[in-house]
């Protein structure tokens, strides 16, 4: 029996279908979880199992339901606000064919898993084609994605969408384009209550350097006028995402090269104001032979700014007396900037040899890290590749550890814990190097992030090194931009067959 006032209990279940399984859980408005599974019997060629499974609250499968075209499809689903299931993703014809979208709406019954149909579309464009819908505060689906059906070169066009949530059709849909190269979505999020943000990366046809694009959109889907300005010389600068600050402005974020074969890049960070006008643009770069990439971008009580980053090295090994170098060696380090952009310190956090992860804030300010972790190589035995095990923690919000642990098992081990109840949901991969099977890890934590008892988790330590990074100023002045309308999504009904199937689930700690 399903429970949202279920008391919390500590879990972690292996869940399996096929020797290559990928998905997520995640909890559901009438209690328990939902899981999703993409399942086959191989990494690529085959086709894939779209499952989706309601959990109990102790991880067990009540039903579960395959959900497919009965081709090459990659499905999720997701809840929406009024408990809806909205599946979408992507399938196509035969395993190296066209890629077209995917999206419909079912209304469920959690206790026996029967899912009646709201609408089932897709767009069967001429080339690869790519939407993902997220809901808005009106119970609408906006869609954002790329195709190449309009454009003869098989470059990739903007796509962006308001779909109804009744019949799936699109309210508007347009496709753009800026400029002769790839022109692709970074965000997409609402300005005010009348308009849209839209902030986009633009590459020349050569690939030589490559642009931002950022202006407003009205609810019509057609472009402000005037609004739509373009930034950058001859670098390649990589938006990787726009947030919302005090004072309606805007902090745009990513990694810049100074060219195409620049195997260092830096971290830029722009400030706008409410009316989009660039109040200051500057870039922060690491040490020699080093490159810093960045996740997100944070604003303090006190309008300071932390960026979430990793910095890049090498790792050497010593061979007569010479430094080898071996691999990668990567780091979470946490720069912190005034209001006005200017560099004030930065902390990188070392656990093992590299440690791939990065800090998401808390709505109370503190910040949890999550990502994987791989001793050093050992040159003694060099056909053996080194175990990553899951990393994750809790920091405060001057990014100071509370706690930080490794999950692990004899596999290699990544994933993400999310707040939930007065603790955490664990979402993780264990991957078999020899075999290549995947197998999905998922279970809720306490607020220490453990279950007890499970020696799969354990304390570790992390040290903090202070490393070099140079501030500079961006001199972009932006240009302005037009964007060209070159086509619409055209939407058709799918067949979608629903039938049972099942999930292999293993208790690894816990219940």
């Amino acid at each position: 029996m399903l429970s949202s006032g279920y008391a919390q209990a500590e879990w972690l279940k292996n869940y399996s279908a096929a020797a290559y399984d990928v998905g997520s859980m995640q909890p559901a408005k009438a209690g328990g979880f939902y899981l999703n599974l993409n399942s086959a019997a191989k990494a690529s060629g085959a086709k894939n199992k779209p499952l989706l499974s309601l959990l109990d609250n102790d991880g067990n499968p009540n039903w579960v339901k395959q959900i497919t075209t009965g081709n090459y499809d990659t499905f999720y689903v997701g809840e929406l606000a009024n408990g809806k299931l909205l599946l979408q993703g992507s399938t196509q014809t035969t395993a190296t064919g066209k890629t077209n979208p995917v999206w419909a709406l079912y209304n469920v019954n959690a206790g026996t898993g029967a899912l009646t149909q709201v609408f089932r579309k897709t767009w069967k464009g001429k080339g690869d084609d790519y939407l993902f819908f997220t809901e808005d505060n009106q119970g609408n689906l906006i869609g954002t994605g790329s195709t190449t059906t309009f454009n003869s070169a098989g470059k990739n066009d903007m796509v962006l969408t308001k779909v109804s949530a009744s019949t799936g059709v699109p309210v508007w849909s347009k496709v753009y384009d800026y400029n002769s190269g790839d022109d692709t979505v970074v965000s997409f999020i609402p300005k005010g209550s009348n308009r849209y943000l839209l902030l986009a990366n633009s590459e020349a046809a050569s690939g030589s350097n490559q642009k931002i694009l950022i202006g407003l959109i009205k609810p019509d889907g057609v472009p402000a006028n005037g609004s739509f300005k373009v930034y950058g010389n001859n670098e390649v600068i990589t938006a990787s995402g726009v947030k919302a600050i005090s004072g309606g402005n805007y902090l745009v974020f990513g990694t810049l090269q100074s060219s195409s074969t620049d195997q260092y890049p830096s971290i830029f960070v722009m400030k706008f104001n409410s009316n989009l006008v660039l109040q200051w643009a500057k870039s922060y770069s690491a040490g020699a032979d080093e490159s810093l990439s960045v996740s997100d971008i944070n604003e303090n009580s006190d309008q300071s700014l932390i960026l979430s980053s990793n910095l890049t090295g090498m790792q050497y090994i010593n061979i007569g007396g010479f430094p080898v170098p071996v691999g990668l060696s990567v780091h979470p380090t946490a720069i912190k900037l005034s209001a006005n952009g200017n560099f004030v310190s930065a902390t990188s956090y070392n656990y093992q040899a590299s440690d791939v992860a990065n800090w998401s804030q808390l709505p109370g300010g503190s910040y949890l890290l999550t990502g994987s972790t791989t001793p050093a190589f050992d040159p003694t035995k060099p056909k053996v590749i080194p175990n990553t095990d899951m990393l994750y923690g809790h920091f405060n919000a001057q990014l100071a550890p509370i706690w930080v642990k490794t999950f692990a098992t004899d596999l290699h081990d990544s994933g993400s814990i999310m707040p939930y109840n007065t603790g955490y949901l664990m979402n993780a991969s264990t991957i078999d190097t020899q075999s290549s099977n995947f197998d999905v890890v998922a279970g809720v934590l306490n607020s220490n992030g453990d279950v007890p008892g499970c020696t799969n988790i354990q304390d570790v330590t992390m040290t903090e090194t202070t490393p070099s990074i140079t501030e500079n100023t961006l001199n972009w002045q932006g240009a302005s931009a037009a964007i060209k309308k070159k086509g619409v999504v055209t939407p058709a009904d799918v067949t979608l067959k629903v039938t049972n199937a099942t999930v292999t689930a293993t208790s690894v700690c816990g219940n």
